[in-house]
């Protein structure tokens, strides 16, 4: 394996664990500001937050709003002499539990990628 085949490998390793810790970061930060809003977060101020939902379920005493965004690329790494490529994507979903009377969140889920 030559030199320059190591360095892309360790580069490409490197650069997908920075990602992982920011994704962590980023969900640490949701839950930081969502517990803080249990409660009190209404679904008028949750649209002024994120726009439209892309779902809203209702139910009897609850209805639940899903928001998020994905978007997908191609990565392509050398072996050798040959290019793998590969499809990427990363995005963020977020889902709100609302109580219909009141309009406030009651429970939330963060998920990133």
């Amino acid at each position: 394996m030559s030199k320059k085949t190591i360095f892309l490998s360790i580069l490409i390793i490197s650069t997908i664990g920075c990602a992982s810790l920011a994704r962590q970061e980023e969900r640490e930060r949701m839950a930081t500001y969502l517990n803080s809003q249990l409660n009190t977060l209404t679904y008028d101020q949750a649209l002024s937050n994120w726009g439209e939902p892309l779902s809203t379920t209702q139910g009897d005493t609850l209805f639940i709003v899903t928001w998020g965004s994905e978007k997908t690329g191609y990565a392509t790494i050398p072996i050798g002499n040959i290019l793998y490529t590969g499809k990427v994507s990363h995005g963020w979903n977020l889902q709100i539990t609302f109580d219909k009377s009141s309009r406030q969140m009651t429970s939330w889920k963060f998920t990133n990628w």
